[in-house]
């Protein structure tokens, strides 16, 4: 029996939302917009908006060699239907940003 609960913490723990124990970078407009333009691979980044809470929108960019997480103030940057943070990727918002976004091709 303790080995059946040891196993089912250490599956929660690996499965669950590890995203949410990372730190997240909180930046400015200005540094949202030259990282925006920035990827290590053009294959695999992408950027999604995953919600707003405490007065910031949060993002997510997936690139190699993993996920970083940035927070941006919602006083400096419009989001259109603001939604509340999820860790469910479902409800993620792909944005159109990285190495197709017409900013960027110039």
């Amino acid at each position: 029996m303790r080995m059946t609960i040891i196993i089912i913490i250490l599956l929660l723990t690996v499965s669950g939302c590890e995203w949410l124990s990372e730190e997240h970078e909180v930046i400015t407009l200005d540094e949202l917009n030259r990282l925006r333009c920035e990827w290590q691979e053009p294959k695999v980044t992408r950027w999604f908006y995953i919600g707003s809470d405490d007065g910031y929108h949060t993002f997510v960019h997936r690139d190699l060699p993993g996920d970083k997480l940035y927070e941006v103030k919602i006083s400096e940057f419009t989001i259109d239907n603001p939604t509340y943070v999820s860790s469910n990727e479902a409800n993620w918002v792909i944005m159109p940003w990285g190495p197709t976004y017409g900013v960027c091709k110039q």
